[in-house]
């Protein structure tokens, strides 16, 4: 067998290097191959269908350039109609552009019609021929010229009806086309139809099983809620732009809007007496500085809403309601500043919102901000203002309040910025304060003593929650409350007075202890959470027999005798102890004080019998800004125009809520889309294992005691591991034995 491969060439013979074109496929579109085959000769239109379709090619001579797309590939409507021979085309008629399916000359009236289609098209063909053989293009000879009958000149021409012709296959054309796009669109669909039809049995399978429904149950209402919508398809959230172009159209303004208190007296109507009474709390959030164009204003200065300024701002600053028995909180107004909002513009607000809150049938018992330079001076003018209106009318203002339209308003710094403020001064500065008529000084340098001999051994250690980031000054976070309470706390304090009575730290260091315990008994005071019982007495509900009250008696004095000691080297190498008193211990009796009046007013004027101190805390407003950083996405320093888009959609989400005000509460439900992937998994990834729960208890009891004997001679780790074994217990009384007597009493035999 010949190993060469076979030369094709065109089928017209012409000399070209050019792409050769296959016929189209018989089986498969047959039609477009019968109109090819039209411009072979007859005896090889007689050929079998396959054979010509297997054996004969085409060149890019035979047709026209509107046939033809840039990779050299033909279109799927193209027909050969260039440079046909005219030895094949006098057998058969060509499918030209310009004549297909048109008469070439009319006779006259009295001269008869042409019967058949292809003597009508015969002189078109004869016609075509002599144009190219004018041009040269076909050789001819005398022979061929008297094959060729020209229609007689006084015959009507038919070029009208030709180009008619001629535009009705364009528009062919153009139809074609049109198929075309429109088969590939039905297709398109069709593959998205079965696409969609798999996921929606997917959903359906996946909300009819047992194991998600469970899943389901154990989330918030709202996020059932946004699961089960997802998983129907039955409402479609609106588009990006659409939920822009909306929130655009809400006038929310710098300063006070009518439209929002307008909406609380609404609400309010529906609220008893008792949840009508709330705090305003106020605090400033960072912004980049940056300005926004939008509807004619510039957006990105200074704007209090009575007034502006050509300074750029980098800080918001925001005011919020929060009821003292309920659980709402409503954001009402917000300005931008340059740095920090001045006192004039901040006292102005507070008057004015004060008045504005009042008309809606609320009631403002306290205001609570930070410590600042700013707030503390505007406390001190309110009061200042409250006390010369007193002395107009020749008497003494005694109270801890100001009064704005003849209502006490009793100020209070926010506990936990005080607490690291006490915190901040002992870092670098003893502290020296008097109990019991005894003089003691506290030094963070015993913390540290403590923190370097609780090493801990089996993992266990007397203080296991302080780490290097709450004794290091360096890695101390500034900011993070949390890593001040867990040093302030009693078991901190029981740690040290612990190794200090055993002669482990110096004796001295029970008066850190002494420290430690009384600001952890005033912040658990501060911080009640519970209208139950718990276990830390000072973190229940504030209440006549609770004894918040003389505890609070107690330690006034305490914290006013607190000062911190600061040592000064003069030029001569000499140095002078000074003793001052810091904004955060003396906020702290001031906040003492006005608690104890304002709860006493509570009891007679509003007939309230319990609260709740945590209420008295700026931490919702701190929620509010995290939700404003997360809104959309990440954005931990947005600009003043990001600032407003997220401030509305956090407003208009509780706005639109039937139940704002209750369902408005300091828990903030959006933490728990985080875990959503979580419900993915098996459920049998939580289970535990029969296997692990079935170990040797006598193996495990042995070593433990070979552990302990070989740990007899330290005191700490003999203490570390009874409090252990102390917790384990107690636990397995509450969880375990619960309410049986005889068990209990088995478990606590000695033997």
């Amino acid at each position: 067998m010949s190993s060469e491969k076979r030369h094709w060439e065109c089928y017209f013979k012409c000399a070209t290097d050019g792409v050769l074109h296959r016929f189209p496929n018989p089986h498969n579109n047959e039609d477009r191959f019968n109109l090819w085959t039209k411009v072979l000769d007859t005896d090889m239109q007689k050929r079998d269908s396959q054979y010509i379709y297997n054996c004969l090619r085409l060149c890019d001579k035979h047709f026209e350039l509107c046939y033809r797309t840039p990779s050299k590939k033909l279109t799927r409507n193209a027909i050969p109609t260039l440079n046909i021979d005219y030895r094949q085309a006098a057998n058969q008629p060509l499918l030209m552009d310009e004549f297909i399916l048109s008469q070439a000359s009319i006779k006259a009236d009295d001269t008869p019609s042409v019967p058949a289609l292809d003597d009508m098209t015969q002189p078109l063909l004869k016609i075509d021929l002599l144009v190219n053989m004018v041009r040269g293009e076909v050789p001819c000879s005398l022979g061929d010229i008297s094959n060729i009958c020209l229609p007689d000149l006084e015959t009507p021409s038919a070029s009208k009806e030709i180009l008619q012709s001629a535009d009705t296959f364009k528009a062919e054309k153009q139809m074609l086309r049109k198929v075309y796009k429109i088969e590939n669109k039905l297709k398109e669909l069709s593959d998205k139809y079965k696409t969609q039809c798999k996921k929606i049995k997917h959903a359906k399978n996946l909300s009819r099983s047992k194991h998600f429904l469970k899943c389901i149950e154990k989330l918030p209402e709202s996020i059932q809620v946004f699961t089960k919508m997802q998983m129907k398809m039955k409402y479609k959230p609106r588009g990006r732009r659409c939920l822009q172009k909306q929130l655009s159209l809400i006038p929310l303004r710098p300063g006070i809007n009518p439209q929002i208190f307008n909406h609380i007296k609404k609400t309010v109507k529906r609220l008893p007496m008792e949840k009508r009474l709330c705090t305003l709390i106020f605090d400033e959030v960072a912004l980049e500085p940056g300005l926004h164009f939008d509807k004619g204003q510039i957006i990105g200065f200074e704007d209090f809403g009575h007034k502006n300024t050509n300074q750029i701002a980098d800080h918001a600053l925001v005011f919020m309601l929060i009821s003292i028995k309920g659980k709402f909180k409503q954001p009402i107004c917000y300005t931008f500043c340059k740095s920090c909002t001045k006192k004039d513009n901040l006292k102005y607000l507070i008057k004015s919102l004060i008045k504005e809150v009042h008309k809606t049938g609320l009631k403002i018992i306290a205001t609570i901000c930070d410590q600042s330079q700013s707030n503390v001076s505007v406390v001190k003018s309110l009061r200042e203002d409250t006390r010369k209106e007193y002395l107009k009318q020749g008497l003494e203002h005694k109270s801890c309040s100001f009064e704005i339209e003849n209502c006490k308003i009793f100020p209070l710094f926010d506990t936990p910025h005080l607490l690291k403020g006490v915190r901040n001064n002992l870092l670098n500065k003893d502290a020296k304060f008097i109990e019991d008529g005894v003089e003691k000084i506290a030094k963070w340098e015993h913390i540290k003593m403590l923190f370097n001999e609780d090493v801990g051994e089996h993992e266990l250690r007397l203080v296991n929650k302080l780490t290097e980031f709450h004794i290091n000054k360096d890695k101390i976070p500034k900011m993070k409350v949390k890593f001040a309470a867990q040093v302030f706390s009693q078991r901190v304090s029981s740690a040290i007075r612990f190794l200090a009575s055993h002669k482990i730290l110096p004796t001295e260091c029970q008066d850190t202890a002494s420290f430690l315990l009384m600001f952890d008994k005033l912040f658990d005071s501060f911080n009640g959470h519970t209208y139950s019982g718990t276990e830390k007495k000072f973190t229940g509900c504030l209440k006549n027999v609770s004894p918040h009250v003389s505890l609070w008696k107690e330690l006034v004095t305490i914290i006013k005798s607190i000062k911190f000691i600061t040592v000064i080297k003069n030029k001569d190498g000499t140095e002078k102890v000074k003793y001052e008193k810091v904004p955060s211990t003396l906020n702290w009796a001031g906040n003492i004080e006005t608690f104890l009046e304002m709860w006493e007013m509570l009891q007679k004027e509003h007939n309230v019998t319990s609260l709740l101190t945590r209420n008295f805390n700026q931490d919702p407003l701190e929620n509010f800004f995290c939700c404003i950083r997360s809104n959309g996405v990440r954005n931990t320093n947005p600009t003043c125009a990001q600032f407003i888009n997220a401030y509305k959609t956090l407003l208009v989400n509780n706005l639109s809520s039937p139940h704002s005000v209750n369902a408005n509460c300091e828990a903030d439900d959006n933490k728990c889309l985080q875990s959503l992937s979580y419900l993915l998994k098996s459920t049998t990834d939580s289970v535990p294992q029969e296997e692990n729960i079935n170990f040797n208890i006598d193996l495990l009891i042995e070593k433990w005691n070979k552990a302990c004997d070989e740990d007899q001679h330290n005191i700490i780790h003999n203490e570390s591991k009874r409090y252990v074994a102390g917790y384990i217990i107690k636990r397995c009384q509450t969880k375990i034995f619960k309410s049986c007597k005889v068990c209990k009493n088995i478990f606590l035999m000695i033997k």
